[in-house]
């Protein structure tokens, strides 16, 4: 795979979080009883996503790491803010830039950055912050820590 196809599936799993923005802010009206239908789902999402990425990558020298992964996972629920993880995914999705299951992969990206978005945009809606375009690219800046996996896989291809 060369880097610009890379660069598009990574900038396609990344545009979750703009659509799950632009949701929001057409069901406004939607978001307080569906919030924690959206945490529900981000959670079931990235429970699915570390059980097939510690499954694929296999046991034995995936052990410890498949073990930190589900620590992280908990710690993540209660305590972790979005954008620290977006460092990680883009690290799993350049991880498997070479296997066949890349896109369930980035697809599962997608869906867990969608409801991300949706309850980022649902906070500053209760926070009453008015500027909609500030807001979203707000959001999409403090996420790009998910492009660190294109810089790895730039770096492998020029090497």
């Amino acid at each position: 795979m060369n880097l610009f196809t890379f660069f598009l599936i990574s900038l396609t799993v990344y545009s979750g979080l703009f659509f799950g923005s632009l949701l929001s802010y057409v069901v406004k009206e939607e978001l307080q009883p569906g919030e924690q239908y959206f945490k529900l789902g981000k959670r079931f999402v990235y429970f699915v996503f570390a059980i097939t990425t510690v499954l694929v990558a296999g046991f034995r020298p995936w052990w410890v790491a498949g073990a930190l992964f589900v620590v992280l996972a908990f710690a993540y629920i209660k305590y972790i803010d979005s954008r620290y993880l977006q460092l990680f995914l883009g690290l799993i999705l350049y991880y498997f830039v070479d296997h066949p299951l890349l896109p369930l992969f980035a697809s599962m990206i997608f869906i867990f950055n969608f409801p991300t978005a949706t309850l980022m945009i649902h906070k500053s809606i209760k926070e009453h912050l008015t500027d909609k375009k500030k807001v979203v690219l707000s959001i999409l800046v403090s996420h790009l820590w998910f492009f660190v996996g294109v810089v790895f896989y730039a770096v492998r291809i020029l090497q």
